[in-house]
């Protein structure tokens, strides 16, 4: 018999939040936006579109499809700011984007 240590697997979901205390709500999403984990995103007309000049949150997770499309949102805590996206095609957080961000209550640190 031989005895030995194959190997080890990790499993784990990777975040975007940090710390402890975050505050996340569920939106509708406007027709026709790609969004992803990560993206900064504004509110118009109470729906999450992923253009716009003054973020209000940032996506956690979507959920649903076409015109059922959810999201999760942090509005209020730290995130990952390697983590963090200005645009749907993953440009990367910047110290502008930072601060809009923090004058809404998410911290993107890291």
């Amino acid at each position: 018999m031989i005895k030995g240590n194959l190997g080890s697997v990790e499993m784990g979901h990777k975040s975007i939040l940090t710390g402890d205390n975050h505050i996340v709500v569920s939106y509708p999403v406007k027709a026709d936006e790609v969004l992803r984990s990560g993206l900064a995103v504004c509110l118009e007309n109470g729906k999450v579109v992923a253009s716009g000049t003054d973020p209000v949150g940032v996506v956690l997770d979507c959920l649903g499809e076409g015109n059922d499309e959810v999201v999760s949102l942090v509005v209020f805590g730290a995130v990952k700011i390697d983590q963090v996206y200005s645009t749907a095609a993953g440009a990367a957080c910047d110290n502008a984007l930072a601060e809009k961000l923090r004058k809404n209550g998410v911290y993107a640190i890291n």
